[in-house]
């Protein structure tokens, strides 16, 4: 389920949730330098996630690449796991 979403009626970020029966990918979640700090990237989560757990959906994963996106998802509800 890819996503765009728009900031001031442009394009500001997109994602993609990759489902596999109940448990899905959250992936290329992304936003435009102009775009950052505005919610944009939160939006894109929320929508996914939301979509996701009310179609029946267990669990999502992703993996974050750096300090500043591990942040992000920690405060949205993700527990890293797998950690080394």
């Amino acid at each position: 389920v890819p996503v765009i979403a728009r900031w001031r009626g442009e394009p500001a970020g997109s994602g993609i949730l990759v489902p596999s029966n109940t448990v899905a990918e959250l992936a290329g979640v992304g936003t435009l330098p102009d775009a950052r700090r505005k919610g944009v990237a939160s939006a894109v989560n929320t929508w996914l996630l939301n979509r996701h757990f009310a179609s029946g959906g267990d669990l999502v994963w992703l993996t974050a690449i750096t300090d500043e996106a591990v942040g992000a998802y920690r405060k949205i509800g993700f527990t890293e796991a797998g950690v080394q």
